[in-house]
């Protein structure tokens, strides 16, 4: 008997009976056999961001400029998992919350941006000072070396 061949290479004889193709995906004897890459994995992550009306205002009312200047976490080590970040621009602190991966400690790199080399500043792990603004820095980037344990670790940069 001859095998179809086409787009999705040579089909088992048993799968012979359907063979339908749409724009996304192809569906032999009635299953799911291939899907294109944003239908698959890649649209996981997307959907935990999903909020109410979040394409909508993603488009329509885009950040202003002042929400690029404000303190934010740009760069981890690959070993850590940032589990939130926020900066309060009431109060000026950029609380950020973070645990090692895979159930051992480690020793991570965070790096800030956007700390203003003018303005007085503190970092606080679990609400202990670590480091201050009277380190030197070369520009508006701030980088914070600490252990991380697998339970979550709480850090604030606070602007004075």
């Amino acid at each position: 008997m001859d095998r179809p061949t086409g787009k999705f290479g040579i089909i088992e004889q048993t799968w012979r009976p359907v063979v339908r193709l749409t724009a996304y995906y192809a569906v032999l004897a009635g299953n799911l056999t291939f899907m294109d890459p944003v239908t698959g994995n890649a649209m996981l992550a997307y959907a935990r961001l999903n909020v109410p009306d979040g394409m909508w205002n993603l488009y329509n009312r885009p950040f202003e400029a002042e929400h690029f200047r404000q303190p934010a976490l740009v760069e981890t080590s690959s070993d850590v998992d940032v589990l939130g970040a926020r900066f309060d621009s009431g109060r000026q602190v950029l609380r950020l919350a973070g645990r090692s991966r895979g159930g051992k400690p480690t020793q991570a790199t965070l790096q800030l941006a956007n700390v203003p080399a003018d303005r007085a500043w503190v970092v606080r792990r679990d609400r202990r000072v670590i480091m201050t603004s009277r380190q030197e820095r070369r520009d508006d980037r701030l980088r914070v070396t600490l252990p991380l344990n697998p339970g979550t670790t709480r850090l604030e940069l606070e602007l004075g």
